[in-house]
C-alpha cells in the first residue's frame, strides 16, 4: 500500500520482473482512511492500469534447427524454409535476425524467389519463414555446403 503523498514525493515505482512479455497489469483500488471516529476504510474507486514494456536485446540468438539441411535435385531450385534452417531470439523479432553469407562455393546461389537471377548474400529469418529464399543449384556433381553468421543487431557473430 501507498500514499498519494508517496507518489508525490516519487516514491512508488514499478519494477519489470525482466521477462520477455510486452504487457502487464497493475490493480489499483483507492480508498478514504478513516478518521479517529473509527469508521472502515471506504473504497472510492477501482481501477487497472495497463502497462507497456519495452523490450531489451538481452538474449544471444539461437539455433532452433537440429541439423540444418536440404536436398536439391541438381540443376533444380528449391525454396528454404524453417525446418530446413531456423535462428530464434525470444526478444528480436524474425525480420531482425539477419543472416550473411561467409562463402560463396554454393555450387549454386541463393536468391530471392521473385528475382531467381540476383544472388543475396544476405537475408532474414522472415524471408525465410515467408518462403523468400531460394537456392538454385548450377548443375554440379558434388556436395555443398552453406556457411552464415547471424546477428540479432545486437549480438555479433564471432
Amino acid at each position: 500500500t501507498f500514499t498519494q503523498n508517496d507518489v508525490e514525493a516519487g516514491v512508488v515505482v514499478y519494477s519489470h520482473d525482466h521477462s520477455d512479455s510486452l504487457t502487464d497489469k497493475i490493480g489499483l483500488a483507492v480508498y478514504l482512511l478513516p478518521d479517529m471516529t473509527g469508521l472502515r476504510d471506504l473504497k472510492v474507486y477501482e481501477t487497472t492500469m495497463n502497462v507497456s514494456i519495452t523490450p531489451v536485446n538481452d538474449k544471444k540468438p539461437y539455433l532452433v534447427t537440429k541439423t540444418p539441411s536440404m536436398v536439391v535435385v541438381r540443376g533444380q531450385s528449391k525454396i528454404l524454409t524453417k525446418d530446413m534452417l531456423e535462428v530464434a531470439d525470444p526478444d528480436t523479432p524474425p525480420k531482425d535476425i539477419r543472416y550473411t553469407m561467409l562463402d560463396s562455393g554454393l555450387q549454386g546461389r541463393l536468391v530471392y524467389a521473385t528475382s531467381p537471377s540476383l544472388p543475396i548474400s544476405t537475408f532474414s529469418q522472415k524471408d525465410i519463414n515467408d518462403g523468400r529464399v531460394m537456392y538454385v543449384h548450377d548443375g554440379a556433381t558434388s556436395q555443398t555446403q552453406f556457411y552464415f553468421s547471424v546477428t540479432d543487431g545486437r549480438y555479433q557473430p564471432r
